[in-house]
């Protein structure tokens, strides 16, 4: 190994008898530091640390960085036209995702607006048909619930679940028609 002063610290460093003549510094920092510095510092969209971009195309201070952003914003339209999306870990509505985290992006949507995981029973419809608007205004909750058999007592027993299930739901739309047309008859 052969000692070579560093041109930015003045400190020496050993390095092989091949690298000798072209070594001009101990490090990155010196190197970076020394002027060579063509690209700006940036932010790492993930965990925030300034960092030098060695290459241009660098958006993440880590491989780790860049692995974690692409599990929060992953999103793309499977083979029947829906949106899917990735959820986290700690997301609240994990449990409607599957072994890959992933769950239909207009059934997220409903969830969260509902402030609940979906039922099994219940499905979402797009009222425009367009299965890729997942806006919430385009959003219906469906209700594909039914009784098991025709005896009566069966039925008064599904009615009485449908109801502590959808009642505030229902009251609540109620309440809202009703402002409605009070404002229109004033």
């Amino acid at each position: 190994m052969i000692k070579v002063i560093c041109l930015a610290c003045r400190e020496s460093f050993e390095v092989k008898p091949y690298r000798a003549r072209t070594a001009k510094y101990c490090s990155y920092t010196c190197s970076n530091g020394a002027g060579r510095r063509t690209r700006p510092d940036i932010d790492c969209p993930t965990c925030g640390e300034t960092f030098y971009p060695r290459r241009p195309a660098m958006k993440f201070c880590s491989r780790s960085c860049s692995s974690v952003s692409q599990r929060k914003e992953r999103r793309w339209v499977d083979s029947k036209g829906y949106v899917l999306v990735t959820v986290s870990d700690d997301d609240p509505l994990r449990e409607m995702a599957n072994d890959r985290r992933q769950v239909k992006e207009h059934r997220l949507v409903m969830a969260r607006s509902l402030g609940r995981p979906l039922l099994c029973h219940e499905t979402v419809h797009h009222k425009d048909g367009n299965r890729q608007n997942n806006a919430s205004s385009n959003l219906e909750l469906w209700s594909t619930y039914h009784s098991s058999g025709q005896r009566v007592t069966d039925l008064v027993e599904w009615a009485k679940t449908v109801i502590d299930l959808y009642g505030p739901l229902v009251q609540q739309i109620a309440q809202e028609a009703q402002r409605g047309t009070e404002a229109v008859s004033q």
